[in-house]
């Protein structure tokens, strides 16, 4: 973006000059087109449709996810039902086998 940032000593502080940052602001509004009183409203405005549309998105995103989540929630909760069906399951043909065994039946 090229801000005019100074990173004094290093210390991860970054600091800008209100002349340089009004000095870049217009440098923008020239290179983006528009009138020296309107660029940066129209540059503004161009920002919120923007970030409009990434809000739109945003959540669009979070509804498919919140779906998605619940779709697998509901197959986690069939799988649980079908494995504890299955266990009850074998552990009825293991007492069987148990019960056959003792009784001389293979």
């Amino acid at each position: 973006m090229g801000l005019p940032v100074h990173r004094p000593g290093g210390n991860g502080v970054v600091l800008a000059y209100p002349s340089e940052l009004d000095d870049w602001a217009h440098r923008q509004q020239g290179n983006h087109g528009g009138s020296p009183s309107g660029g940066l409203h129209e540059g503004w405005l161009a920002g919120a449709a923007k970030d409009a549309d990434v809000h739109r998105r945003a959540s669009a995103l979070r509804d498919m996810a919140r779906q998605r989540i619940q779709a697998l929630q509901s197959t986690a909760r069939r799988t649980e039902a079908l494995f504890a069906e299955f266990c009850s399951t074998a552990e009825s043909l293991q007492k069987r086998i148990r019960a056959a065994a003792g009784h001389g039946t293979p």
